[in-house]
């Protein structure tokens, strides 16, 4: 039985200075935007309402006077300072209400403050944007100011709201000005450095991070399995790295005093509607005192001009009415099969079958209850039958119920399907002796194992990277090719005939 967690993202904007007489006269640094909360907007539920805080270092030895942060969807930029961070033009005005519209007439900016420093360490949020007469502004946040270290000081702006449009699901990317000026607040705001079309990740990729539990010997232990779909609109491919933390016990994100208990540097691609997933694995410190500890995802994107973090809220994992041996999924015809087993059952009253698509919710697609008499015994084995999903990536996950009516969730399975199905080719079959395995070219880690038709393992693969595999000295008869692929979670067999 096994808990999902919902994260929060963290972006990082590395906002970079893209001209000398930028990095001269702006002193500002890597900010940092960190999502709290993420909900369709009760007053338009096409958009989606983030709450934010958003960080950066300012150099007090040249500060600004007033700062503006402005953000549109990447199709709504007006580029009116510049269509490249490196074509910034520092000496146009302040933009007008109709500069912050794509064409005079797109969308107004979805983020768009201003504040002033009165002090070092006295910033209040404006009410007018003067450059831009009727432009809305947001003013309820708060700024502050962290301490002196090395000639800069951190100003974070705290419970910022703003209404991306399209909603939460749908993976846009985004561009994000950044400008500032020493002028008084009652002029027209000339700018002295701007920071212009950043991209950045709001909504995209979508991140799964599960933490698993099982009871072996007696003693609760975890798992953890990450899950990335890449659903960014325009069709590109997605490219990230990712490390993974264990929180040392002050519920912050702190990769110094955090220990790393998974990573891959390597660039990871997924194409457009694919996923990405680390299959599920135990980890140090997932025991013990240790063992509900949350856990960080570190993910590297080279997409944007930001990477993200995301965490876990922590649950207790305590001793568990149900320990589940597996739970795997594969293509069948049309639909997906499920299957599932476990090594032993308390009062088990048996088991939601719940589906998600690629950008909508979970639901309850079907119930299999307990096998076992009063959900009571050894364990036993399951299966399910989903007849009809649509083409792309299909999300599975169980909710395990209790007689008393207590629930847990199992761990995620996605399993691609229709037209975005893993295609595995083997020739020459019939073959004699030696036999081709060509696999998809976003195949991603593959376990592969070749059997007979007993189902006894004669060969094993793990974690295997490649796009072609060789089976060499094969004895004339029937056999049959397993191939589990860790991205989705999805396996698919191959019967191979050798003459």
């Amino acid at each position: 039985m096994q808990k999902l967690y919902r994260a929060f993202s963290v972006l990082f904007l590395f906002l970079l200075t893209h001209a000398v007489s930028f990095a001269q006269d702006c002193g500002v640094v890597s900010p940092v935007v960190r999502i709290r909360s993420s909900a369709p907007d009760p007053s338009n539920p096409a958009n989606c309402l983030l709450t934010l805080d958003v960080s950066y270092q300012l150099t007090v030895a040249n500060p600004f006077r007033i700062t503006v942060i402005q953000a549109w969807l990447e199709a709504d930029y007006p580029e009116y300072w510049g269509t490249t961070p490196f074509s910034c033009d520092v000496n146009k005005p302040a933009p007008s209400l109709a500069n912050l519209r794509k064409g005079g007439t797109g969308r107004l900016p979805f983020i768009n403050i201003a504040f002033e420093a009165s002090s070092a360490t006295v910033y209040t949020p404006l009410a007018a944007y003067r450059p831009g007469g009727n432009a809305p502004i947001t003013t309820s946040y708060t700024v502050t100011a962290g301490p002196l270290v090395n000639g800069q000081r951190t100003i974070t702006v705290s419970g910022l709201t703003a209404s991306v449009p399209n909603g939460c699901a749908v993976g846009n990317m985004m561009r994000a000005d950044l400008w500032g000026t020493r002028a008084n607040p009652n002029s027209s705001w000339p700018p002295q450095c701007v920071n212009c079309s950043n991209r950045i990740s709001l909504t995209a990729p979508q991140v799964v991070l599960t933490q698993g539990c099982a009871v072996l010997n007696g003693v609760a232990q975890r798992t953890y399995s990450l899950t990335v779909v890449n659903n960014i609109t325009t069709t590109e491919d997605l490219n990230f790295s990712f490390t993974i933390y264990r929180d040392n016990g002050d519920n912050q994100f702190n990769p110094a005093a955090d220990a790393v208990i998974a990573s891959n540097p390597a660039n990871i691609n997924v194409t457009s509607g694919g996923a990405f997933s680390t299959g599920v694995f135990p980890y140090a410190g997932n025991s013990g005192p240790t063992a509900d500890d949350k856990l960080f995802v570190f993910i590297n994107l080279l997409n944007a001009d930001n990477n993200l973090i995301f965490e876990s809220l922590q649950q207790a994992c305590g001793v568990l009415p149900v320990r589940m041996v597996s739970f795997e999924t594969r293509r069948e015809g049309n639909g997906a099969l499920l299957s599932w087993e476990t090594a032993s059952e308390s009062e088990n009253k048996g088991f939601d079958v719940q589906r998600r698509l690629e950008n909508g919710a979970f639901e309850t697609i079907g119930f299999v209850p307990s096998r076992l008499p009063n959900g009571t015994g050894d364990g036993a084995r399951y299966q399910f039958r989903d007849a009809s999903v649509n083409n792309g990536t299909v999300f599975y996950r169980l909710r395990q119920v209790d007689l008393d009516g207590k629930a847990a969730y199992s761990d995620i399975r996605s399993l691609r399907t229709g037209s975005s199905a893993v295609v595995l080719r083997v020739f020459p079959n019939p073959g004699r002796e030696t036999v081709n395995v060509i696999f998809p070219a976003d195949a991603g880690l593959t376990d592969v194992s070749l059997e007979d038709m007993s189902g006894k393992t004669l060969r094993r693969w793990n974690g295997i990277n490649q796009q072609q595999l060789q089976l060499q000295q094969l004895q004339p008869g029937l056999y049959m090719l397993r191939v589990q692929f860790r991205a989705t979670g999805e396996q698919t067999v191959q019967k191979i005939v050798i003459q």
